[in-house]
C-alpha cells in the first residue's frame, strides 16, 4: 500500500495485512468483490470492477480497482499491482449532467466508443414512452421509421467512424402511435 492508501482509509499496514483490506469494503458489495477476486486469483487473469471503499471519515466512495498479475517466463505469478481511482467527483459531475439534461427540453442521448446507445434523457423516454434499459442497446434505434431506419444507421456510423458531429431528418415513433419527423 502507499501513503495515500493509508490516508484515505485511516489504516496502517498491520491492519491491512491478508485479508484485512476487506474490513474497508462496503459489507453489501464485499460478496461479489469476492467472487471476482478469487475469480482472477483463480484464473490469473485482471481485476477490474468499481465499488465503494470507506475513508478514514467513515464514508463510502466510489472507486475504479484495477489489480494486474504480475508474471514469470512461465506466466506463474509473482505478485499483483493494483490500482484504486477515487470517482467522486466523475459521479457528480455525471449527475449534475444528467440533472441538466433530464430538464431539457429536447431529446438528448449519449452512445460509447462501441456505437451503443447508453443513455437516453427523460425528455426522449417519455416521447417514446419506454424505459431506458428498453431504449439502450445497438445502433439501430428501436423506434425509428422502417423507411429511415438503414440511413439513419449509415449516417451515425459513417459520421462517427470519421469522429464527425452528424446531422439527419428521420421518423420516431412517438408513445401514442404516431411516426414524427426530428431532426438529430
Amino acid at each position: 500500500y502507499n501513503q495515500r492508501w493509508y490516508d484515505y482509509t485511516g489504516k496502517n499496514l498491520e491492519q491491512m495485512q491478508g485479508w484485512g483490506w476487506k474490513e474497508v469494503h462496503d459489507p453489501s458489495v464485499l460478496p461479489r468483490v469476492m467472487e471476482q477476486w478469487n475469480e482472477s486469483l483463480r484464473t490469473a487473469k485482471p481485476f477490474d470492477m468499481t465499488f465503494p471503499l470507506r475513508g478514514a471519515d467513515g464514508v463510502f466512495r466510489p472507486f475504479l480497482t484495477r489489480i494486474n498479475p504480475l508474471t514469470d517466463e512461465n506466466q506463474n505469478v509473482i505478485f499483483w499491482f493494483g490500482t484504486n481511482t477515487d470517482l467522486s467527483e466523475r459521479v457528480k459531475l455525471e449527475e449534475r449532467f444528467r440533472l441538466t439534461a433530464d430538464a431539457a427540453p429536447v431529446m438528448i442521448w449519449l452512445a460509447d466508443a462501441r456505437r451503443t446507445c447508453v443513455w437516453f434523457n427523460r425528455t426522449w423516454l417519455e416521447f417514446t414512452g419506454r424505459k431506458l434499459d428498453e431504449e439502450c442497446g445497438d445502433v439501430r434505434l428501436r423506434g425509428v421509421h422502417p423507411d429511415d431506419a438503414d440511413r439513419y444507421q449509415q449516417t451515425f456510423r459513417d459520421a462517427f467512424d470519421r469522429h464527425e458531429s452528424f446531422k439527419i431528418e428521420y421518423r420516431l415513433h412517438r408513445q401514442d402511435g404516431q411516426w414524427r419527423w426530428v431532426l438529430d
